[in-house]
């Protein structure tokens, strides 16, 4: 399998994609404007979009190759990775580092069109830079970009 960077051609099976891994999904319109609000200031960071793979191509690891990829990336330019976590992206995030930086409990009811939807959390999540991991690996002193 490769990955190859997108081009202004695929935008809109992107879009399709997006649509159809999102189509039943009662957060995913009425959290994202409240996550941008609530991000801390973290420094010098590389943000990680949406990340989603097409239902017939799932459980094939490609979604972990694209993680893998953004945190790659991250690490060549010293810089640490966020990222906003569904519920079910939580594991993998963690599995490779990441560590929750705020909890969002979102009663999406409280929403225009989320009446009757409950609620749902999204949590912001953190990944070091690799300076920063080889500094506490070297000192023993967690520091955190601010």
């Amino acid at each position: 399998m490769q990955l190859l960077p997108c081009t202004k051609a695929d935008l809109y099976n992107i879009a399709l994609l997006e649509h159809l891994a999102f189509e039943h999904d009662e957060f995913s319109d009425l959290a994202f404007g409240r996550e941008r609000g609530s991000e801390e200031a973290l420094g010098a960071w590389l943000k990680l979009n949406i990340l989603v793979v097409h239902p017939n191509y799932q459980r094939l690891g490609i979604g972990t190759r694209l993680l893998e990829q953004g945190i790659q990336f991250a690490d060549a330019k010293g810089l640490q990775t966020v990222l906003g976590a569904s519920p079910w992206g939580i594991g993998l995030y963690r599995k490779y580092g990441f560590v929750d930086v705020h909890v969002m409990d979102i009663r999406l009811d409280e929403y225009e069109g989320g009446e009757g939807m409950g609620r749902t959390s999204h949590v912001i999540m953190r990944r070091p830079s690799r300076v920063e991991v080889e500094e506490k690996n070297v000192t023993g002193i967690e520091t955190r970009a601010v």
